[in-house]
């Protein structure tokens, strides 16, 4: 006997309740066993009102993943779907759950009753507007913008608003004797028929623009209709395809505002539901190991209040007093007791919106993610005092970027300020590992002599526990990556290699106290919405393949490709999220920098 499955995707709007879903079922599916899963979008709502739809997209892979592992554990089953959300949330969910399994979807109307349609046979004519102009291919690489006219006209001006006029092709799928309108989709049929339509004109789209980097979607459509339309996007091995939000524009803004970035199912793969011992770590982390880090910081503090009277520089206190008031690393960061929190808890819930949250407002609290958390365990390799030392400068490193005023209600749309979020990302960096350090020396008897050799050794494993963190947010490398990621990965892989070599206690914190400037030239870079993505595989066919990096006298050395140095093989590595490899990278760069006559380390007495 067929089990019976009901979606339920619900927003801020309205939620929906088992027995409202359970009344689209027939007569004799009520007698099947029936399974319900919601899909709750209503915690996005804030991101969403800020045009912030990082996180997303992931979160509703991962319920797309419980979907699709519910019904193979079931077996036979039918599917259905009601969905009373954020259009791109819903086209979305489709894309993830894929074509693999039949979908029933549903809409309110009301007329006949919630959820069920008012009739059974097809009801719409359509077509194509703009299929005329893809009989001629064009293979030059740009955008191109595809509209589902149904409930309402996309119009031209909002369209050209988001976009601009430079498109490869602009088709929509559209009624073809009457005007759109609401409730116009009537039938189970009809949607159908706009999934056939959709599916022919996306189809001569992508073979009659090959060279399409971008599809802009913009859907004016009911939730039958978006759910279906995104189980047909050829997410995976296809082209990134840019959904959109309207809502009405006093003309100060467009309309049509960019929402979830659709990607590369190859590059984005879809995340597996966690297993039982997933979920085992992930809460024991939660309730063991972050409090026990938190707590480390929050005494660290206490005792500096007491220690720290008349300091003025956030480093006075430290071991080597001498060579940190000489090197004057980022004197403008304050003293960490007079901006930190303290008294602060763990929420003990999986925290679905983001990777994490702090919680200033009322009752301060962490907020965070299971997957978060098994990232930074996996990059501590599983070893409790490395995991504790990696979430100290996780804490340290995001309290920073507090006083850097980036917080919950200042931080939406930073992303698009590249240069400075590299800057503040390292100086937080800096500030954390440097912190570490000062920690450390009350729990090491060979830090707190402040020998050079354990100093040293002690950051070099710093830094790669801080690298490794990164990678827990880039899984498995992928074809493209931020370039502020990038710049964030050379600079610090950079400066361990530099670390390694330093010869005094000057000279190390004098490493510490600028930011590197270096670099990979050549990369094919896109820019999507308000961020800025290089290729790993795809390089700019205009120039060559170099990486340039500002040597410790101010001046420029450029590191072509060779057997010693393979740029190819780095971007490789980074594909791969090959960290050892890039680290042995980095140590022949060097050490071809060095052989060069280049000036890798600090060649002055402060």
């Amino acid at each position: 006997m067929a089990h019976i499955v009901l979606i339920r995707q619900s927003s801020h709007l309205r939620s929906i309740a088992e027995s409202e879903a359970a009344a689209v079922l027939s007569d004799p599916e009520r007698t099947q066993e029936r399974v319900h899963i919601e899909v709750p979008t209503a915690q996005l709502a804030d991101s969403v009102d800020q045009g912030d739809w990082a996180g997303h997209s992931d979160y509703l892979r991962e319920a797309a993943a419980r979907i699709r592992a519910t019904a193979e554990g079931l077996g036979d089953v039918v599917i259905h779907y009601l969905g009373l959300a954020e259009v791109p949330h819903i086209i979305a969910l489709g894309a993830h759950i894929g074509t693999e399994r039949r979908v029933i979807p549903h809409d309110h109307l009301g007329e006949s009753g919630p959820w069920q349609w008012p009739e059974s046979r097809q009801t719409v004519e359509l077509k194509t507007v703009g299929a005329e102009a893809l009989s001629t291919p064009i293979k030059v690489r740009g955008t191109a913008v595809m509209r589902l006219s149904l409930s309402y006209k996309v119009t031209d001006a909002d369209v050209r608003a988001a976009v601009g006029d430079d498109t490869l092709a602009d088709i929509e799928v559209t009624h073809a004797e009457v005007a759109p309108g609401r409730h116009s989709i009537r039938s189970l049929a009809d949607v159908e028929a706009v999934r056939k339509e959709f599916v022919a004109a996306y189809g001569a789209l992508l073979s009659a623009r090959p060279g399409i980097e971008v599809i802009h979607l913009f859907t004016a459509a009911p939730p039958s209709v978006c759910f279906v339309v995104g189980q047909e996007l050829v997410i995976r091995n296809g082209k990134p395809i840019q959904t959109y939000r309207y809502r009405f524009s006093d003309g100060n803004e467009p309309a049509q505002q960019p929402a979830i970035l659709l990607r590369n199912a190859f590059e984005d793969p879809p995340l597996a539901p966690l297993t039982q011992n997933e979920l085992d770590i992930a809460a024991n982390v939660r309730t063991q190991i972050w409090p026990d880090a938190l707590r480390d910081v929050e005494r660290y503090v206490a005792n500096g209040r007491t220690n720290a009277a008349g300091q003025k520089l956030w480093y006075e206190g430290f071991l080597h007093r001498e060579s940190f008031l000489r090197a004057a690393p980022f004197p403008a960061l304050p003293v960490l007791h007079q901006f930190m929190p303290t008294e602060v808890a763990i929420d003990p819930v999986h925290f679905e919106r983001d990777a994490y949250g702090f919680e200033r407002e009322g009752r301060k609290r962490w907020r965070l993610n299971d997957r978060l958390l098994l990232g930074l365990h996996q990059a501590a390799d599983g070893e409790d005092t490395h995991l504790r030392h990696l979430i100290r400068l996780f804490l340290l490193h995001e309290y920073v970027h507090d006083f850097h005023s980036l917080r919950k209600h200042t931080a939406a749309e930073v992303g698009k300020f590249a240069n400075c979020l590299e800057h503040i990302d390292y100086t937080a960096d800096a500030y954390a590992l440097l912190h570490q350090l000062d920690i450390a020396r009350y729990e090491s008897s060979e830090l707190a002599h402040g020998r050079l050799d354990d100093i040293r050794r002690f950051l070099i494993g710093q830094v790669e526990l801080a690298i490794r963190s990164f990678w827990a947010f880039d899984i498995g490398g992928g074809e493209e990556l931020q370039v502020r990621r990038i710049r964030r990965y050379l600079n610090w892989y950079w400066r361990q290699v530099q670390i390694e070599h330093v010869p005094s206690m000057d000279a190390l914190v004098a490493l510490f106290g600028r930011q590197p400037h270096i670099e990979l030239g050549g990369l094919y870079q896109v820019a999507r919405g308000r961020r800025v993505l290089a290729s790993l595989s795809r390089l700019d066919t205009t120039t060559h393949l170099e990486m340039a990096i500002v040597m410790e006298d101010e001046k420029l050395y450029r590191l072509s490709d060779s057997p010693i140095t393979n740029l190819k093989e780095l971007l490789k590595s980074f594909r791969e999220g090959d960290h050892k490899a890039i680290r042995q990278f980095f140590r022949a760069a060097y050490d071809k920098a060095d052989g060069d006559g280049g000036t890798v380390l600090p060649a002055f007495k402060l």
